[in-house]
């Protein structure tokens, strides 16, 4: 630590000195400037004894109690304890000054002075700390390449060859989280590389280990968290196995740790314990236990204790919230929302917002759809309109609406958007109303439709899955495009826990049914076409479209037939070929089903041949699939 020792050792004393010191007059201020322009610098410094005001000394041991501060005082190490009080009454907070350090590390990162930014999380966990921390850094990285891309190249050129990609990956590839225990267990059972420092379990990472995990093992940024309470500080909550407090290091590639946090303790006795166990004095932390003891409340975070006072906000107030919040989150891809509630568009994605009330928000009673834009087109609206619609009646939703009404609204949504490639979804809700079970306290039915642009491209790389252990929805509600989706989400992320990108269901007779938000095909090895039969599943508007283009293979002698019947699990893994259908892929290759290949486990010929067909159906198909987009309406 940095020990603060003053020259000022009586500070009332001194205070007086300087009333009763009369302010320097006009000529002596002339002469002094004279002599300082004359000599051209002046260094003088004046050694005197002051009596009775000096630090008394004995032994070599100050007298700290006639100091300045009456007692030992030292440089800051952080603001963020203090900071914490702060946040109890303001909610999220930051500090940003100089900090001073004195640890045993000699490289180059490490600095006995910096300045640091600590935000402090009020209402948050361990969860949120690296969450808002991760973001934090892709966002930064972000910044860097959109604002100061010339800079970078600079650097790229003549210093560090990989530090654009490094910003391109750290803004783009999700950190990968592990606790301590298991990065220690990883670091343990490395056998290529012998580590300067020793690892075991209860030791700090040192920059090699937190490089290695980083460069070797995950090759993207890492975050560790759960750390020995023993290497942390007193302020970390102590987690349940009373060994580990929530704290957690993000790291990343050439640099080792870039950012450290931690969930604060605000348990009392467990506050006090920890100080006490760290061997620090009690007093100077009054402050800190009298937060505890009277302002805690059971939600914890970077900050544990806050407040009780929640703010009302106003209309206004809620609106430049509202807009704050979207600052925070980032710019994101809505270009456009429409909303019966308001009966036009918005381009503001602040505003962009359902009510609570909405019976599709709190009951899941609503439906949706998606369509396509590409190249200023909208794809095939007409089919996706229809299903729609269709799918509303059977969720006993009306339309507030003609069809011909949302078909213009769709439309002009897509020109105020200015969007050429991407997607308009579209749902319909059985309304605002009253939080109960039945819709019957909704006044009327509500549309709304989002304009998301996307990047959407042909897909020619082959995808894995597996055969969904989830339950597949009884055929009454999977044949309508509806908004309970929580069977479907479970089922994605099933696939992706084990690795795969997606999955498939399989019907209780063994049939194969569909995906999780794509239909499936498969190409036999006689080269037959088959799509599953859609009597229990969501009929997709893109897979009839795929039926009536792919005759055209057949004709070329490519295909020997198309058709759409029961396919058992068994042939269905026998295919030659197989795929993902739905709007926005629009066709997916699968190369590999339960870790089995499909056919030969590459992408098929007839399964690219399909692809095209649709693409080209897609770009400068008739006219009556695509609807081109009038921007010049709008301007």
């Amino acid at each position: 630590m940095f020990q603060v020792t003053t020259l000022f050792s009586d500070a009332e004393k001194l205070d007086k000195e300087l009333q009763n010191n009369p302010p320097p007059s006009e000529s002596e201020i002339e002469a002094l400037s004279c002599l300082l322009r004359k000599r051209g610098r002046c260094c003088a410094f004046e050694i005197f004894e002051s009596g009775e005001g000096e630090i008394s000394a004995s032994d070599g041991k100050v007298d700290y109690s006639r100091d300045f501060f009456g007692r030992q005082a030292f440089l800051t190490v952080s603001g963020q304890l203090q900071v914490e009080t702060h946040a109890c009454a303001l909610g999220n907070v930051y500090t940003f000054g100089p900090t001073f350090r004195a640890e045993h590390s000699h490289t180059s990162r490490h600095l006995a002075e910096f300045w640091m930014i600590e935000p402090e999380i009020a209402f948050g966990d361990l969860e949120d700390d690296m969450y808002y921390a991760e973001e934090y850094v892709k966002f930064l990285c972000r910044w860097l390449l959109d604002h100061c891309l010339e800079d970078m190249e600079f650097m790229v050129k003549n210093y560090d060859k990989s530090a654009i990609d490094r910003l391109k990956l750290v803004s783009s590839e999700p950190f990968k989280r592990i606790s301590y225990t298991e990065a220690v267990e990883l670091l343990c059972a490395v056998t290529d590389k012998k580590f300067e420092n020793k690892v075991e379990w209860g030791v700090d990472l040192a920059s090699e280990h937190e490089r290695y995990l980083t460069e070797v093992i995950f090759k993207r940024p890492v975050i560790v968290y759960n750390y020995p309470k023993e290497i942390k500080a007193f302020y970390m909550r102590l987690n349940d196995d009373q060994k580990t407090v929530a704290a957690m290091d993000v790291l990343v590639p050439k640099v080792g740790e870039l950012i450290g946090g931690s969930q604060r303790e605000e348990r009392y006795d467990a506050l006090v314990e920890r100080i006490t166990d760290a061997g620090l004095p009690l007093e100077p932390y009054d402050w800190k236990k009298l937060i505890c003891s009277s302002f805690y409340v059971d939600v914890s975070g970077e900050q544990t204790y806050v407040d009780l006072c929640v703010p009302v906000y106003s209309s206004s107030e809620v609106i430049e919230k509202l807009k704050w919040m979207q600052t925070r989150r980032g710019k994101k891809p809505y270009k456009a929302m429409y909303s019966s509630l308001i009966g036009g568009i918005t381009l503001d994605q602040s505003l962009m917002v359902l009510p609570i009330d909405d019976h599709m928000v709190h009951r899941g009673h609503g439906v949706f759809d998606t369509t396509m834009i590409m190249n200023g087109c909208l794809y095939d609206l007409d089919s996706h309109l229809e299903r729609f619609l269709k799918s509303a009646s059977k969720a006993k939703i009306s339309s507030p609406y003609p069809v011909k009404t949302m078909r213009k609204i769709i439309i002009q949504l897509a020109a105020a958007s200015k969007c050429k490639k991407g997607s308009i979804r579209f749902w319909l809700s059985a309304g605002l109303g009253d939080f109960q079970l039945s819709p019957s306290g909704c006044s009327e039915p509500t549309f709304y439709a989002v304009v998301v642009e996307q990047n959407i491209s042909q897909l020619r790389e082959g995808v894995k899955v597996i055969t969904s252990t989830v339950p597949i929805k009884p055929s009454e509600f999977a044949t309508m495009k509806n908004v309970n989706y929580l069977p479907n989400v479970f089922s994605k992320m099933e696939a992706e826990e084990k690795g795969a990108y997606s999955s498939i269901w399989v019907d209780d007779q063994g049939y194969v049914a569909e995906g999780p938000n794509a239909n499936v095909a498969f190409i036999s090895k006689n080269k037959e076409l088959v799509f599953p039969l859609s009597d229990k599943i969501l009929s997709g508007c893109t897979s009839k479209r795929l039926q009536l283009l792919a005759p055209k293979l057949v004709e070329k002698g490519l295909l020997r037939s198309v058709c759409s019947r029961h396919i058992t699990l068994k042939e269905a893994k026998n295919s030659s070929e197989m795929m993902y259908v739905s709007s926005l892929l629009p066709i997916l290759p699968i190369i590999e089903w339960d870790k089995e290949h499909i056919g030969d486990g590459m992408v098929g010929e007839l399964t690219m041949a399909l692809s095209d067909l649709m693409w080209e159906d897609i770009t400068s198909g008739p006219e009556t699939r695509r609807i081109s987009i009038p921007y010049e309406l709008e301007e």
